[in-house]
């Protein structure tokens, strides 16, 4: 058996430290360019240490640069495990990144990575971008322990029927089919 654990993510029931891979492209319609961007993956971490996220290019070419921004986490709330649940049943789990212009570049910056549907709403009503990108298997199967121990799904009830008739008014009975 190997001790060695360097290449091992490091977290923790509630705390994912990931990396998130995005590629910026310039397009030009017609007379007009503009800056593309999408993220193209979120890979584990081996650690988090709470400063702010470091961005890395990768890779560059005349098309298109990759950056790699470090130094992220995804923190799970237990008040969240219904809306991570329904994430999971979904036909295609996805975690969100979260994007804002950085004030100091003038480019596009991650500050968020959920995989909480309810969270991202509120992202989605201002002029933030928000990505979608497919669950790493990893991070999937760590949600899934996260569900597991802390979602109670709600009691299903039967419905009570109202009673429309007043107590002291006679109900005619049911017209009858020949």
């Amino acid at each position: 058996m190997n001790s060695d654990t360097s290449n091992q993510t490091v977290h923790t029931d509630d705390r994912y430290p990931v990396s998130i891979l995005m590629e910026r492209r310039e397009k030009t319609r017609g007379r007009w360019s503009f800056t593309e961007w999408q993220v193209t993956g979120i890979l584990p971490s081996h650690e988090h240490s709470g400063k702010s996220p470091v961005k890395t290019l990768v890779h560059k070419d005349d098309e298109s640069q990759q950056y790699l921004w470090s130094d992220f986490v995804i923190e799970l709330i237990k008040d969240g495990a219904e809306s991570y649940w329904n994430n999971l049943m979904a036909s295609k789990p996805v975690l969100f990144v979260v994007c804002r212009d950085d004030e100091d570049s003038g480019e596009l910056a991650p500050f968020l990575v959920t995989a909480n549907y309810d969270e991202i709403i509120g992202y989605q009503e201002v002029d933030d971008q928000v990505f979608t990108v497919s669950i790493p298997a990893d991070i999937y199967r760590w949600l899934e322990r996260f569900i597991v121990n802390h979602y109670i799904p709600p009691q299903r009830r039967k419905r009570q029927r109202v009673q429309w008739a007043d107590d002291n008014e006679q109900t005619p009975p049911p017209a009858r089919r020949h």
